[in-house]
């Protein structure tokens, strides 16, 4: 709704004035003004592409030289609370016109793909003019990808290509395991196996081989199945064997229900197991 004779319409402010109407610039109240800082280790002209955009829209919105200015001004202001020296903010902004601007044409085809780090310009720069190919560089890992889950947020037993964990309600140990299907599917196996009666040698057969069926037929334990633990996740093959082994090798003689070791890991790593189980 209109106030004080001002509309938003997305990013642009619309006001009312005795002759008609002008726009500028509109943001919210929520609005952070945090942009890449100067001192990020990023390519430049991803910086200082930011400031040429927030530039362009500011030309486009603005409806004088009036508001322009003032947005001009603003944007100078916030680019140097994210660090940014005011001469070079305010030579893109002032000085800089659309054709010193205007980007240049990349062969991506014969293009060197690289990861950017602000001591390697100089080598860059080198291989660029010793063979004639351009440099692009590329996206690698950043702190957000680490520390934020992006994507839906799978339920727990719909998680798949995991390494797992099932406790016995009754002792100590455990069987570990890894499966490629959802960890729900995974239990209702283990679950059957329990229901159904076998003679211990047929489970400890190559074919049917499940060590926390054994150890409930053997035993009469109950199997805790509801506090069944995701240890890992991982889409690799042989990756989910390794960790598989390392978590089966971990547990001790009095802890692990599986029948089998799993992927054998080298003796080498016992030292570290220990310190790690410790």
């Amino acid at each position: 709704m209109e106030e004080d004779n001002k509309l938003a319409i997305f990013d642009i402010l619309i006001i009312r004035t005795e002759s008609g109407y002008e726009t500028t610039v509109y943001r919210k109240k929520a609005a952070s003004d945090r942009y890449i800082h100067y001192t990020s280790s990023q390519v430049w002209k991803e910086k200082v592409s930011a400031i040429r955009t927030l530039k362009h829209r500011a030309i486009e919105y603005c409806s004088n030289q009036c508001l322009l200015a003032q947005e001009l001004d603003y944007l100078l202001e916030v680019f140097m609370q994210n660090g940014y020296p005011e001469k070079t903010v305010w030579r893109i902004l002032y000085q800089e016109n659309k054709q010193q601007s205007q980007k240049v044409e990349i062969d991506l085809s014969k293009s060197m793909y690289v990861p950017y780090h602000p001591r390697t310009k100089r080598l860059y720069k080198m291989i660029t003019d010793e063979f004639g190919f351009p440099i692009v560089y590329k996206k690698t890992q950043t702190l957000g990808d680490i520390l934020q889950k992006k994507g839906r947020n799978i339920d727990r037993q719909y998680r798949r290509n995991i390494v797992y964990s099932i406790p016995c309600q009754e002792c100590p140990k455990k069987y570990v395991g890894q499966t490629t299907s959802t960890l729900k599917k995974r239990c209702n196996e283990h679950r059957n196996w329990c229901k159904k009666k076998f003679k211990k040698k047929i489970l400890k057969t190559s074919k049917k081989n499940d060590g926390i069926a054994f150890h409930f037929h053997e035993t009469g334990h109950n199997i805790d199945f509801d506090k069944t633990e995701i240890i890992a996740e991982e889409k690799a093959y042989w990756k989910r064997l390794i960790i598989e082994g390392l978590e089966i090798k971990k547990l001790g003689p009095t802890e692990r229900a599986n029948l089998q070791m799993g992927y054998e890991i080298d003796p080498i790593w016992d030292a570290i197991l220990e310190t790690i189980k410790a």
